[in-house]
């Protein structure tokens, strides 16, 4: 779900193909972006930086909720009561 004239960023990556409907994107002038920004490097950084103890990964999390509380997660995060929200499906 998004507004009129909001945005829609796609995240990582799949293998499995998916359609996007057109008419949505253009009744609801949408503005949507993908993000796959991350290489083996970025992970090797990550791992070396959690084995060091540089980074607490266990701090990053703040909450975790169920796949159907994505909106609750979405309220969280805007009102600044969460830093990342961890769905579960």
């Amino acid at each position: 779900m998004c507004r009129k004239d909001g945005q829609v960023c796609l995240v990582g990556a799949t293998l499995e193909s998916s359609t996007i409907s057109s008419s949505l994107i253009v009744g609801k002038s949408l503005r949507v972006t993908g993000s796959f920004d991350y290489t083996w490097l970025t992970y090797e950084r990550a791992i070396d930086l959690i084995s060091s103890g540089k980074v607490h990964a266990d701090r990053i999390v703040s909450n975790k909720l169920p796949l159907e509380q994505i909106e609750l997660a979405f309220q969280l995060v805007l009102a600044k009561e969460a830093v990342k929200v961890l769905m579960v499906p």
